[in-house]
């Protein structure tokens, strides 16, 4: 195979990703940004972040309360526009950067690595548009598979990697399947299984923590306010999301029901 011109891919990435984050700082409304910093502004005063959109109009708050301390707390103490700029090129940064690092202890060469980086272009603008937290958590999830995967990494750097995976895990729980392939892959190999206690302890202290901040009953309410909304968000936007009974629906025209889809 002829040898593409280096870095290609990368620099497409670059300039789409600019774009991207030119436009959200440009709009009015930066994508998801304002839901997540307003919640975390009621948090830190002691109120309920769930069930209200913030005058948004574009959604709810659905991420734990761990989440809004450990990444949108900080956030929300800075003006929006240099608070938004720093979460997204942040996240950015990390993805890239933790990307490459495990493409290279993948083994992957110049020319695979550049087409890694044009096929994932357009899932990347669509992140930085709506100011997603999958940027941040991906980036998270490939910095630790290298630690991981690394036979010479530092004791103290694969904890740090399973106490990352833990804080995303507690963020929300779509990186579960991965997390278990991981889990797998330990179980087979021998190896890191012992970190496991790590990701399991830490993501069950980080999960409780909340209740060491607010009245339990407080919590109770939030969480049933949390799970309304969410039901209600699930029911009305379902079919919209790329998953394989949207798929089924649009290809044979065949609905599974919703109480069926939450089995899985």
């Amino acid at each position: 195979m002829k040898t593409l011109k280096p870095y290609w891919g990368l620099i497409l990435l670059s300039i789409v990703s600019a774009f991207a984050l030119g436009r959200v700082m440009y709009e009015p409304m930066p994508g998801h940004y304002r839901i997540f910093v307003s919640a975390a502004r009621e948090l830190l005063a002691g109120r309920n972040p769930y069930g209200t959109n913030y005058g948004t109009g574009i959604g709810n708050y659905f991420y734990s309360i761990f989440c809004a301390w450990s990444v949108f707390a900080p956030l929300s103490l800075l003006p929006e526009k240099l608070g938004v700029f720093l979460y997204v090129a942040g996240s950015w940064a990390l993805f890239v950067a933790a990307t490459g690092r495990l493409a290279r202890r993948l083994g992957w060469d110049s020319n695979r690595i550049q087409i890694f980086w044009f096929l994932i272009t357009a899932q990347v603008f669509s992140a930085i548009l709506a100011t997603k937290l999958e940027l941040l958590m991906v980036a998270i999830l490939f910095w630790a598979a290298d630690a991981w995967l690394d036979p010479r990494a530092s004791r103290t750097r694969v904890r740090g990697a399973a106490l990352l995976l833990a804080a995303i895990l507690s963020w929300k729980y779509q990186p579960l399947p991965i997390l278990g392939l991981l889990a797998l892959v330990s179980i087979l190999t021998g190896r890191r299984r012992a970190e496991w206690a790590i990701v399991a302890g830490a993501s069950l202290v980080f999960s409780l923590a909340p209740y060491l901040v607010y009245p339990w009953a407080n919590i109770a309410e939030w969480n049933r306010v949390w799970s309304t909304t969410f039901e209600g968000f699930i029911r009305s936007a379902f079919l919209n999301f790329e998953n394989l009974y949207a798929f089924v629906f649009y290809v044979t025209g065949y609905q599974i029901s919703l109480e069926a889809s939450q089995l899985v």
